[in-house]
C-alpha cells in the first residue's frame, strides 16, 4: 500500500512536516496511529494558563494521554491557519532553517517548542501569549490534556520525563 501525503497549508514544501493522509490512501484503511517518523504537534498549558505548541520532530516523546487524541490533533492542524494574528514573534531560533510554522503560531499567541535530543527546546515566544479561555472551542479539550508545572516564558527547555509526565516514544528498531 502506498500512502499519499497531506501537506501543511502553511508550509507545503517542507517534507519533514508532512503527515500521512489516510483519506488519500487509495482503497486502504486508515494507517495505524501513531505515525512515528512524521512531525506531530500537540498542545499543552503552563501553570499560568498560557498555551504552547510542541513539535515532536517525528521521534520525540509525546505525553501518553495525547496519543489517545492523535487523529483530532491531525485534523485540527489544518484548521489552525485560520486563527487570527494577535501579535508578533519575539524570539526565533538562530541558524539556517525554515521556521515559518513556528513563527506563524507565535503570531497567533502560542509559545512553540521543538523536540531536540529528548527534551523540547523553546523556539518562539509570542508578544501576546494566548490563554486557555481564548482558544477555539474545538482546541480547548486538546490543549487541556497536558498541564506542565512550568512557565513557558521562563522555560528554555522542557523535559517531560523530568516533570513526571508519562510519555510514549518512537519504537527503536530491534
Amino acid at each position: 500500500m502506498e500512502l499519499q501525503y497531506a501537506q501543511r497549508v502553511s508550509n507545503p514544501d517542507n517534507e519533514a512536516r508532512r503527515v500521512p493522509d489516510a483519506a488519500n490512501a487509495a482503497g486502504s484503511e486508515s494507517p495505524p496511529l501513531p505515525h512515528w517518523g512524521f512531525e506531530f504537534d500537540w498542545y499543552g498549558l503552563d501553570f499560568r494558563g498560557q498555551v504552547a505548541m510542541f513539535s515532536s520532530a517525528g521521534f520525540g516523546p509525546v505525553p501518553a494521554v495525547v496519543m489517545n487524541h492523535e487523529r483530532q490533533l491531525y485534523d485540527w492542524d489544518v484548521q489552525r491557519d485560520s486563527l487570527p494574528i494577535v501579535g508578533e514573534c519575539l524570539e526565533v531560533p538562530k541558524g539556517v532553517g525554515d521556521y515559518g510554522d513556528w513563527i506563524h503560531m507565535a503570531e497567533r499567541g502560542f509559545f512553540t517548542f521543538d523536540c531536540g535530543s529528548g527534551s523540547y527546546e523553546r523556539w518562539t515566544v509570542p508578544s501576546r501569549p494566548i490563554l486557555l479561555d481564548e482558544l477555539p472551542t474545538d482546541l480547548l479539550p486538546l490543549a487541556h490534556l497536558v498541564t506542565l508545572d512550568v512557565a513557558f516564558d521562563c522555560a528554555s527547555t522542557i523535559d517531560l520525563v523530568e516533570l513526571g509526565i508519562p510519555v510514549e516514544t518512537c519504537p527503536q528498531p530491534s
